[in-house]
């Protein structure tokens, strides 16, 4: 009897405690700020070391920074003169700098792209780096061999190499076509490189080892952006139409999943739309990836089972560039068009549903209210109580009758 007992009070302290926190691990996405910044902000990045994001303003050619603390401007770093439009960012974890690429408008013939280097300590420009050609799209950091990869679409494809030692340029690398993106996987030491090709698409796979192409992936959209997923060893692509694919009747447009270990595309996750830009969420194991054009919608995919999970609204913005910040669980999105940045939370996913062949128009995941949690804990908790008291009476009458006989 006592037995039976103590086991009833286990039971409801169990079911209170697991009701509640499985209620409690689904929350949605939603923005928590909305920071303004420089003019047409576009690429953004995480800088761990000061808990601070750092965002690229093409439009009055500056670099802002956020700090995560109170999502706010801590301060502006104007560019110089010959440091014209301001498309990305790297972080450079071992030297504490940020490194700014600079792309010269198209108008602006016969102009040299460039590298802004700016130390994080006092946010002061300390190096520029003349790169010698005028069509870059991409920077990332090899934290392996302390240098810098930029992805470039002269003709040839370059890839050109710096050391973070000195500022100077040590290699370049022709993945040939015209290189989108670039992304550096530091469980395999190699450089993920997106390719339009002529005729075909490919990711070009650099080892940093010996700075060549060590294999080149075919994808079937034109590959833009790249993240990288080391709980799975693997690279996430976004992908978009050429505009021959565009005129085919329900063309299939899908991120791309290829592993590092064998250089294969192992899933291809359909998109109701092109996508661009992605970032990796260490903490739930997630990616997010924006549209193309006039779009201010992410889809987040759960790098478990690659599917669409959820997809997250921003009001009257249009997404640009994608970072994720660690040390607060929030993503960062740049707002080229209202020059904005918007911090979003990051949460705990529901089970994955299919994708949806549509956007839908609500922006976040359903999620149960505290007045529902306290509900569903009490109906369990009296469901249960009820189980275990009917098991308890039949226990009772079950010793009478044995007293009785005896």
């Amino acid at each position: 009897m006592e037995n039976l007992k103590t086991i009833f009070a286990v039971l409801i302290l169990f079911t209170i405690i697991l009701v509640l926190s499985a209620a409690n691990a689904v929350h949605a996405i939603e923005v928590t700020a909305t920071v303004p910044v420089g003019s047409a902000p576009t690429g953004v990045v995480y800088d761990s070391n000061k808990g601070e994001v750092f965002v690229a303003n093409s439009g009055s050619n500056s670099v802002s920074v956020i700090s995560d603390a109170n999502n706010s401007v801590v301060a502006t770093i104007p560019l110089q003169s010959g440091s014209l439009n301001p498309v990305d960012l790297t972080y450079d974890s071992g030297k504490g700098e940020i490194f700014v690429l600079n792309s010269p408008p198209d108008e602006i013939s016969f102009s040299s792209s460039t590298i802004t280097v700016i130390a994080d300590s006092n946010n002061s420009i300390v190096a520029t780096i003349t790169l010698g050609f005028n069509s870059v799209v991409g920077i990332s950091y090899d934290s392996a061999k302390g240098e810098i990869f930029v992805a470039g679409q002269n003709p040839g494809g370059p890839v050109t190499i710096i050391s973070d030692t000195n500022n100077s340029v040590v290699s370049t690398v022709l993945v040939g076509g015209h290189p989108q993106g670039i992304v550096y996987d530091s469980g395999m030491g190699e450089t993920f490189v997106s390719v339009e090709g002529d005729t075909s698409n490919w990711v070009s796979v650099i080892s940093d080892n010996s700075n060549t192409v060590v294999a080149k992936v075919t994808v079937e959209n034109v590959p833009i952006g790249l993240a990288y997923d080391p709980g799975k060893g693997e690279i996430f692509v976004s992908g978009i139409l050429t505009p021959e694919l565009s005129q085919v009747v329900n063309p299939h447009i899908a991120v791309s999943v290829i592993s590092d270990q064998t250089d294969t595309v192992v899933a291809s996750i359909p998109m109701p739309t092109n996508t661009v830009y992605l970032t990796y969420d260490s903490k739930q194991g997630e990616i997010f990836v924006n549209y193309a054009g006039d779009n201010n919608t992410l889809s987040v995919i759960s790098d478990s089972n690659d599917m669409v999970i959820a997809n997250v609204t921003i009001a009257n913005s249009s997404i640009s560039s994608l970072a994720y910040d660690s040390s607060k669980s929030e993503i960062f999105a740049s707002n080229p068009f209202n020059d904005t940045v918007s911090v979003m939370s990051d949460y705990s996913a529901p089970p994955a549903t299919p994708t949806p062949t549509q956007l839908p128009s609500s922006p976040t995941v359903p999620e149960f209210s505290s007045d529902s949690r306290i509900l569903m804990a009490v109906a369990v908790v009296v469901v249960t109580s009820c189980a275990v008291a009917s098991a308890l009476r039949k226990s009772t009458r079950t010793m009478s009758d044995s007293r009785n006989n005896c």
